[in-house]
């Protein structure tokens, strides 16, 4: 699992958006579900609701919101992690098996 920071443009998507969930107890990101995709949104800075990564989860056809996006077409068959911690989340949601590779090269 990793988080990518780039550039984003301000634009904001709003013309399909059928539900924003709602996060109880989870910060510094957002869920977008829409028709066809879902988008997760990074957000950076704990002052501003600054979008630093937008991923877009996808089933079918990928979508055309944004080259500044990282598009992820689900269901994920393979993950590479880039620390072994993340190794207990995937176990957790019964999925060591779509763990292909690890990097750790402090341990």
């Amino acid at each position: 699992m990793f988080i990518a920071a780039c550039n984003q443009s301000e634009k904001k998507e709003t013309q399909n958006i059928i539900n924003e969930v709602k996060l109880h107890y989870a910060k510094r990101f957002k869920i977008i579900k829409e028709v066809d995709y879902t988008i997760l949104q990074i957000l950076g800075d704990k002052k501003s609701d600054h979008v630093t990564a937008s991923f877009v989860l996808y089933s079918k056809q990928q979508p055309k919101l944004s080259n500044d996006y990282f598009y992820v077409k689900t269901p994920v068959k393979n993950v590479a992690c880039m620390s072994s911690i993340y190794t207990a989340m995937f176990d957790k949601l019964q999925a060591l098996d779509k763990i292909t590779a690890i990097d750790n090269v402090d341990y």
